[in-house]
């Protein structure tokens, strides 16, 4: 078999086995996330431990490090799944990447973002990943460090000077409502005392006038009459109006205390003719608006989740790598912005040749427009719509949900990413294809996000040359040949 297999601790680096005899196995890159690794070795392994006491192959605690035949690294996994059976020991490994949506809830700074560059939030995303003891596996971010986007927009020029208008007068409103409510709570309070000062138990009717009210009935024992010519109060007795002499200063408090209710309403009504047009206007603009990208502990629970959002809003893409460094496992993500990898022209394709067989050729739908929906409810549901611009065709549009675009940059990073991929599933295409390395395409000399060049002649004839761009690359050990994603370039 032309892979070598190592075992490695992690944190320590140990070499604890430096070549596994392995039954069978394969590796998968994928692009913008992590790959696998997969083995079966005999079922002694099951029990045999290193020098360190620990089992061999240890769930979370051994990287499988998979070596071409001229010592380059193809793929490092860390093993996470192992399943005992009476023929052997099957071995599972995830990418070394997929550790970022193991770590937990986001832990680093606690607010939102709006000008950083979503790659310099990736590359603080994995520091915070790594930033725990049992978790740095040394990982750096290589390749691009900026996207020329931000995670989230300050809005517009319209809209930042409605809200700087907004801003400098509602003080003046919320101080005057703050007043108010103050204000009519203490009015409340003194009508209270003047009643018991006119000696009515019951806090009921304020009748205001100069003249001699109605007999108030069966409400006397809780209505007032109060004149305001000289703030004088009255209640009912018997068949008359009795003056309540003893009511005039808690009169008095509540006649100056309800002419400052009356003047912070005023005011009130005042600052909120001011306010309300400039509230009016900010919500006219509400697409312009200022957006915020936010992590937090009680939000942001996945880590993966996070970096799947900052590739759309780049875009960027990322792959991972690895190498040796001495005795050290050299651990890499290399971003690419807006893509990662490199146009292979020295590579050399053929149908029938290099290229097994005939791919499975089909006509992709075709769209003239794409409709987004993401996060929200009913109205408030955000979304995003891009024209296809093909002309000489019936409309027809792709309508998809993401629930994972709950901003308004996601939904629109989102809906172009689907009309990209609606504007290369048209037309006669293929997504798989079967490599067989010979000199011209060598194995490793191509990886995940790299263009490839395919060349042949189809089955009614048709001359193909095609560049296709490589998704994902699955190697069956022992072989000569990759199984490969792609999609049109």
């Amino acid at each position: 078999m032309g892979e070598r297999v190592a075992l490695v601790r992690p944190f320590t680096w140990d070499v604890i086995y430096p070549e596994v005899n392995v039954k069978s196995g394969s590796d998968t890159r994928s692009l913008s996330g992590p790959g696998d690794v997969t083995f079966s070795v005999g079922p002694e392994w099951h029990n045999r431990r290193a020098e360190d006491g620990r089992p061999f192959f240890q769930e979370r605690g051994t990287l499988v490090v998979v070596e071409r035949a001229n010592k380059t690294i193809r793929q490092v996994g860390l093993v996470d799944n192992l399943t005992l059976t009476e023929t052997g020991l099957d071995v599972s490994c995830g990418g070394f990447s997929m550790i970022a949506g193991q770590s937990g809830p986001w832990e680093g700074h606690q607010g939102y973002f709006v000008s950083m560059d979503p790659v310099a939030l990736f590359r603080r995303v994995w520091a915070q990943v790594q930033s725990y003891l049992d978790a740095d596996l040394g990982i750096r971010v290589t390749g691009d460090t900026r996207s020329g986007s931000s995670v989230g927009d300050a809005g517009s020029a319209r809209w930042q000077d409605a809200e700087r208008e907004l801003k400098r007068a509602r003080p003046q409103l919320e101080l005057w409502e703050g007043r108010l409510l103050h204000r009519e709570r203490e009015l409340s309070r003194r009508l209270e005392r003047m009643f018991r000062a006119a000696g009515l138990k019951r806090v009921g009717t304020v009748t205001e006038a100069d003249s001699a009210p109605d007999d108030p009935g069966y409400k006397a024992d809780s209505t007032l009459w109060v004149r305001p010519s000289d703030e004088r109060a009255f209640r009912w007795v018997g068949d008359r109006w009795l003056g309540q002499d003893a009511a005039h200063d808690a009169v008095s408090d509540w006649y100056e205390m309800k002419r400052l209710v009356d003047f912070a309403k005023a005011e009130v009504d005042m600052y909120r003719y001011q306010v309300e047009p400039l509230e009016e206007r900010l919500e006219e603009l509400e697409d312009e608006a200022r957006e915020e990208y936010g992590l937090y502990f009680w939000q942001n629970h996945d880590l993966n989740t996070v970096i799947e959002d900052l590739t759309e809003l780049g875009p960027f893409e990322y792959r991972e790598e690895a190498r040796w460094q001495g005795d050290r496992l050299d651990l890499m993500l290399r971003v690419g912005a807006p893509k990662v990898g490199v146009r292979r022209d020295e590579l050399h394709l053929e149908l029938g040749v290099n290229v097994h067989e005939q791919p499975v050729m089909e006509y992709g739908e075709v769209y003239t427009g794409v409709t987004l929906f993401g996060a929200g409810e009913g109205s408030e549901v955000l979304s995003a719509q891009r024209d296809l611009g093909l002309d000489g065709i019936v409309r027809r549009i792709l309508v998809e949900t993401d629930k994972d675009a709950h901003t308004k940059a996601l939904t629109r990073s989102a809906a172009n990413k689907l009309a990209d991929q609606a504007r290369k599933d048209m037309g006669l295409g293929f997504t798989d294809l079967v490599i067989h390395h010979t000199e011209a395409v060598p194995e490793g000399s191509f990886d995940v996000g790299d263009e490839i060049p395919i060349t042949g002649s189809l089955s009614d004839g048709t001359v193909l040359t095609r560049w296709m761009r490589v998704l994902e690359a699955t190697h069956e050990w022992g072989s000569n040949k990759t199984s490969v994603e792609v999609e049109p370039v």
